[in-house]
């Protein structure tokens, strides 16, 4: 008996160990062997790739600017613009015959005045821009008349007074036996009607003609 009470221990020991050994689960390896880690580099890094982007701060050259301005232009689209000398012509024409004064007028609102042709160039000026126009058998008015004085022919660049007598540049274009001495007749046109050569004559300054306006381009820009 008193063996038994030995045993008992004994087994209920052997049990529990065995229990013991089939619920322990299977060890897990961890290596805990130090591992080797890569030093970072500290090294700075360029942030911008200067394959792609210049980063060159050096002051680049650049080709010195002309200082000479370019040459002004004429009033607006309504203008055609010639070579003049060291200067550009504006010419322009409305669509409807006027008076002279009124031509004057109109040729003011557009920043002008009935032209003045002062030279054979001048002239030639006007006559290729009419051909521009599809009609140049007709009258232009220019910007001469006499109706200060009779017998004086001046050029006027406004509605009211002469600046130059029409002589005074030594270039006049008067038609064979023109100017009439007419107290009606005070104002110049340019005949483009005559077979012949183009050509000055005076007339009515109240019938209607196509006025031919002029400015300077540099005298427009101020």
């Amino acid at each position: 008996m008193k063996i038994y009470l030995v045993l008992i221990p004994v087994l209920m020991l052997l049990v529990a160990s065995t229990q013991a050994i089939f619920r322990k689960k299977p060890p897990i390896s961890k290596d805990t062997t130090p591992q080797a880690t890569t030093p970072q580099d500290t090294t700075p890094q360029d942030t911008i790739s200067t394959d792609t982007i210049s980063t060159d701060t050096t002051p680049q050259s650049t080709t010195p600017q002309s200082t000479i301005p370019p040459p002004p232009s004429c009033p607006n689209v309504l203008w055609a613009s010639f070579p003049m000398g060291e200067d550009t012509l504006c010419l322009s024409s409305p669509e409807e015959k006027t008076s002279w004064i009124d031509g004057q007028i109109w040729c003011g609102l557009e920043y002008g005045y009935l032209a003045t042709p002062i030279s054979a160039e001048f002239e030639i000026a006007i006559e290729n821009f009419i051909q521009t126009l599809n009609r140049r058998k007709s009258d232009y008015w220019l910007g001469g008349s006499n109706a200060l004085n009779v017998s004086d022919w001046w050029w006027f660049t406004n509605q009211f007074n002469g600046n130059d007598a029409i002589d005074h540049y030594g270039y006049t274009d008067w038609a064979q036996g023109y100017p009439q001495d007419n107290d009606n007749q005070n104002c110049l046109y340019l005949d483009l009607n005559a077979d012949g050569p183009t050509a000055w004559r005076n007339d009515n300054c109240r019938l209607k003609k196509f006025p031919v306006c002029m400015v300077y381009s540099s005298y427009s820009a101020l």
